[in-house]
C-alpha cells in the first residue's frame, strides 16, 4: 500500500503546484519511498524529476480520465492531496463509489472562485461542491477569507466535512539558487506571476508609468508567461515604455531577480494566497502587495496598497522609492513560522 499520493492538472509550478511539491518532498524524504504523483495533462517540465527523490513515482495520464480512473483502483492509499476544485471534486467523487481507496483525502482551495466567475461557470464550481466534496475529510483554506467565502456561498458544506484554516507553508531556499548569475538592470522594480488579467500587470505598468516622471531611472521587469502577454505588450507601447519594461517571461528560479530588485510587487487584483508574496518577502525588505488576499493586511513589513487601483499602487512605489527599510528580522520571524512540518504537523492534528 502506498502511502501517499498527490494529484494535479499539470506539472507547472504555480502556487498551487508548489504545494503539492513541498509535500511530496515532505514525505519522500521522510518516508523514503511510496510518494506517488499523478498529473492529467502531459509532461512540461522535468523540474519535479530533477528535484525529489528518485524513489518517488512520477505519473502522467496525459488527458486520460479513463488513466486516472484505473489507477485510483489499482491501490489503497493512506494520504491523498490534491489541490484544484475540478480534481478535488472528481476524487471525491471516485471516492463516494469506491474507485479511490484511501484513508484520507485531504484537498486544498486554491483559488477563490466567488466574485470572480459567474453565470454557467460559478454554477459548475458550485455542483462540484456539491457533489464532489462530500467525501473529503479536510479541505483547507489558505485565508479565513477564503473560509469565509466557502460558508457563505457553499454552507452545506461544513455540515459534511471538516474545513480549517492553515497559512501556506514556505521553506528558504538554498544558496545556489540564490545566488544563481542572472542579468537585471539597475533600480528595477520585479514583479512575477502568470501573465492573466486577475495579476494586475496592467495595473502595475499603468502605476510605473506615472512614478517614471520624478524617477526615471527606474525600470520593470515582470517574471512569467501567460495569455496576456499580447495585450501587455500593446499597454507598454501605448505608455512608451519599450526601453523601460521587460517582460522576462518563465524562469525556473526566481529567488535572484527578487534579492536583486529594488522593489518586489505583487499587483494582483484578486488570489486565494500569492505564494509569491512570501518568495519575495525571504529575498527583498522592500515589499509591495495588493489586499488581494486574506492576512496580507497582518503581515508586518509589507505595504500594503488598494487591489486594481493605480493611485493606490504608484503612490506605494513612490513612497519606497524615497525610504529606508529595515525587515529582515520580521519578514524571517513571519517565513519561519510558515515551515513546512509545521504545515504537515497542523493537517494531521485537524484529521485527528
Amino acid at each position: 500500500m502506498s502511502l501517499i499520493a498527490l494529484f494535479s492538472i499539470s506539472d507547472s509550478l504555480g502556487g498551487a503546484e508548489q504545494v503539492l511539491f513541498k509535500i511530496a518532498k515532505f514525505y519522500s524524504e521522510k518516508e523514503g519511498n511510496g510518494v506517488k504523483i499523478y498529473f492529467l495533462k502531459p509532461q512540461s517540465n522535468t523540474y519535479w524529476k530533477d528535484n525529489l527523490s528518485s524513489e518517488v513515482e512520477i505519473i502522467y495520464l496525459n488527458n486520460s480520465v479513463i488513466s486516472l480512473i484505473k489507477e485510483l483502483k489499482k491501490q489503497k492509499v493512506q494520504k491523498v492531496f490534491s489541490s484544484h476544485l475540478m480534481l478535488n471534486a472528481l476524487l471525491g467523487f471516485a471516492r463516494v463509489f469506491g474507485i479511490l481507496k484511501t484513508e484520507k483525502l485531504i484537498v486544498r482551495e486554491s483559488t477563490q472562485v466567488f466574485g470572480r466567475y459567474s453565470g454557467v461557470k460559478l454554477l459548475q464550481y458550485k455542483l462540484a461542491y456539491f457533489f464532489g466534496y462530500r467525501k473529503i475529510d479536510l479541505v483547507i483554506c489558505q485565508t479565513q477569507r477564503m473560509a469565509d467565502a466557502l460558508k457563505a456561498n457553499i454552507p452545506f458544506l461544513y455540515k459534511r466535512t471538516k474545513v480549517s484554516v492553515i497559512g501556506n507553508p514556505f521553506d528558504f531556499p538554498n544558496q545556489d539558487l540564490v545566488n544563481e548569475k542572472i542579468s537585471i538592470p539597475q533600480n528595477t522594480i520585479v514583479s512575477a506571476g502568470r501573465l492573466i488579467p486577475e495579476k494586475g500587470f496592467d495595473i502595475l505598468l499603468q502605476s510605473f508609468s506615472k512614478i517614471l516622471e520624478k524617477n526615471p531611472e527606474m525600470n520593470l521587469m515582470i517574471l512569467g508567461e501567460g495569455n496576456e502577454r499580447h495585450e501587455l505588450e500593446r499597454s507598454i507601447s501605448a505608455l512608451k515604455l519599450n526601453n523601460k519594461v521587460i517582460l522576462k517571461g518563465h524562469v525556473n528560479n526566481v529567488y535572484p531577480y527578487f534579492k536583486q530588485a529594488k522593489i518586489c510587487v505583487v499587483s494582483s487584483i484578486r488570489e486565494g494566497f500569492p505564494n509569491v508574496l512570501l518568495q519575495m518577502m525571504s529575498q527583498n525588505e522592500r515589499v509591495i502587495s495588493t489586499d488581494c488576499a486574506g492576512g496580507i493586511n497582518k503581515l508586518k513589513g509589507v505595504l500594503v496598497v488598494k487591489a486594481n487601483n493605480v493611485d493606490s499602487l504608484s503612490h506605494a512605489l513612490q513612497m519606497v522609492i524615497l525610504t529606508d527599510v529595515n525587515n529582515r528580522e520580521i519578514f524571517d520571524k513571519e517565513l519561519k513560522s510558515r515551515s513546512l512540518e509545521s504545515f504537515i504537523f497542523n493537517i494531521d492534528k485537524e484529521l485527528i
